[in-house]
């Protein structure tokens, strides 16, 4: 076994062998080459490159205090890396075995590149940067405090994802595994996308927001085999999103943002505001509560409303020569009877100006009323849906359910 210390000068150890090492680099700056073997490097103070590349043991680098990068490559141990105090960058790839990579203080950097292995990721303190997109294995990300950004795109293992504190940004576009991601505490952010491959069993990507105000955003557009079906719990505020055997299941999220397939979608929205768009297909999009914003795209489309007081939802490219707006009969007043709607019941303008009239288009402005009583008595109407103005509106645009 070597044991090799260096000065408090700026060193360059190189080691090629299949023996033990043990390096340690002192004070000084140091660019520190292992070979194989099982090797521990220790950095000490000052700002250190640690390298481990084509190796087959097991080695151990610290980086002690100071600003360090830590490099892995063609690695089939297992490897632990320690960056210590300040800002650290960890980069690995083309790895078997399975690595720990720990950030501890400072803004750290920490990449995980075509690896089989299931790594750990410690993001530590401070706002962190952690990635390990392209693998295979079943990989743990712990943000810790700070304000962090994770990413397992394109990767196929089983991740588990942790923000901790702070205000996180998480991104899964086209992974294929059992993910799991948690926001903690604060305003966190979730990026995802369907796998242009569908998979060939069900998938289920897990999304807690936990607590603060946080934003789901899921693009189904390269999904083409199957459309979009969706649940979600008023009460519980717990969702589904499921395309084929891609499905996403979330909770405590305040905002969504999804993008449908070419194929025929129901996409219901949270009680937050969001943005859901059909894509092509004729789409059933229904907003919920809160101030939606809610584009059909091509194809003849349904935009649905549970009840007259949940907010005003836009729709942007409501076509009134095919397209319709439905409506709950137990949500707007319970008196309407279920089916098509009465010429009697709709009419253009700022206000009813009958008994019967119930909704009211003003195509000047494209706001659209619901009127319980029409002209004859207490209540006052409600906005529920904003529209483009001069549209061709009737009452054939609207049916009762």
């Amino acid at each position: 076994m070597a044991n090799i210390k260096g000065t408090d000068a700026n060193d360059v150890i190189m080691i090629s062998k299949t023996t033990n090492n043990s390096l340690s680099g002192g004070d000084g700056n140091y660019i520190l080459y292992s070979g194989e073997g099982d090797n521990s490097l220790d950095g000490g103070l000052g700002n250190d490159q640690l390298y481990a590349s084509n190796t087959t043991g097991n080695n151990s680098l610290k980086g002690g205090s100071g600003s360090d990068y830590f490099n892995i490559n063609n690695s089939s141990g297992r490897n632990l890396l320690d960056g210590g105090s300040e800002n650290d960058s960890f980069s690995g790839s083309n790895t078997t075995g399975n690595n720990t990579l720990n950030g501890g203080e400072g803004n750290d950097y920490l990449y995980i590149y075509h690896s089989s292995g299931n790594n750990l990721l410690n993001g530590g303190s401070e706002n962190d940067r952690l990635y390990a997109s392209n693998t295979s294995g079943d990989n743990t990300l712990k943000g810790g405090t700070g304000d962090d950004v994770f990413d397992i795109s394109s990767s196929s293992g089983n991740n588990l994802l942790d923000g901790g504190l702070g205000n996180d940004q998480f991104y899964a576009y086209s992974a294929s595994g059992n993910n799991t991601l948690k926001g903690g505490s604060d305003n966190d952010s979730f990026h995802l996308s369907a796998p242009s491959i569908t998979p060939s069993v069900l998938v289920t990507q897990t999304v807690d927001g936990g607590t603060g105000d946080d934003y789901l955003s899921i693009d189904y557009g390269s999904f083409t085999t199957e459309g979009i079906t969706s649940t979600f719990d008023t009460t519980t505020n717990q969702g589904s999103i499921t395309a084929g055997t891609y499905q996403v299941s979330y909770k405590n999220i305040q905002q969504l943002d999804i993008f449908g397939t070419a194929n025929t979608d129901t996409i219901l929205g949270s009680n937050g505001n969001d943005f859901l768009f059909g894509n092509d297909g004729n789409d059933f999009l229904a907003g919920g509560k809160g101030n939606d914003c809610l584009c059909g795209g091509e194809g003849t489309d349904t935009f649905a409303f549970n009840n007259y007081n949940e907010g005003v939802d836009s729709l942007y490219d409501f076509d009134p020569i095919a397209e319709v707006i439905q409506v709950s009969s137990d949500g707007f007043g319970g008196s309407l009877a279920k089916g098509a709607l009465s010429t009697s019941e709709f009419t253009i303008g700022s206000a009813a100006t009958t008994d019967a009239q119930r909704f009211i288009y003003d195509n000047g402005t494209g706001a659209l009323f619901f009127d319980q009583d029409g002209s004859g008595g207490t209540f006052t109407q409600v906005q529920f849906a904003q529209l483009s103005n001069g549209l061709s509106l009737s009452a054939t645009n609207f049916v009762v359910v």
